[in-house]
């Protein structure tokens, strides 16, 4: 159920929320997850829902579209990509709309971020920055970002901050291999 937070005024206001979003690859073998439900505090949880997700997925079609399915009090959205499954997890009192366009907004920008068509090894080569997606998409269950352009933005900023630039990186691995190259003829 999504989470009550009290406003200025004391009136109940309800905050859309999520309960938890996967990554599965197509043997429904766990790639990245975050929960953030009470229901999924224990590891036995989350491994008894993604297997029982994988069972009743097994029967449904295998399209490329977003679908929804209602499991275990849990409203279920999810989405092929090639070999990749991505599943984002709601009470079943939330609204499918908002779920669904999570989803959207999830899948949009991890296929923006990667530049590739998106599968299990492109997915696993740039796992840092979709674990950033995913941190920058929810915290803590609340939906912070709903724009797939504006998603990707941050964790390209993100990911920029911590990490040297290809250039940067080029740069520094040639002025290394002079530094060896030129301690040899000196040396030699």
């Amino acid at each position: 159920m999504g989470e009550k937070k009290k406003n200025m005024e004391n009136d109940d206001v309800l905050i859309p929320s999520i309960e938890g979003v996967l990554l599965l690859d197509a043997n429904g073998k766990r790639i990245a997850a975050k929960y953030y439900s009470q229901n999924f505090s224990q590891l036995q949880a989350q491994q008894t829902f993604e297997t029982s997700f994988v069972q009743k997925f097994k029967k449904l079609s295998f399209q490329t579209e977003a679908e929804i399915m209602t499991m275990e009090k849990q409203t279920v959205v999810y989405q092929n990509l090639n070999d990749v499954q991505l599943v984002v997890i709601a009470s079943s009192s939330e609204n499918e709309l908002l779920v669904l366009d999570v989803l959207s907004t999830l899948s949009e920008s991890i296929t923006k971020l990667l530049r590739v068509p998106v599968n299990k090894i492109s997915v696993f080569e740039n796992l840092d920055l979709i674990n950033i997606a995913l941190d920058e998409l929810c915290d803590g269950g609340l939906i912070l970002e709903n724009d797939s352009t504006e998603l990707a933005t941050k964790v390209t900023m993100n990911s920029s901050q911590s990490a040297p630039s290809l250039t940067e990186q080029s740069l520094t691995e040639a002025a290394w291999s002079l530094r060896g190259k030129l301690a040899k003829s000196l040396l030699g």
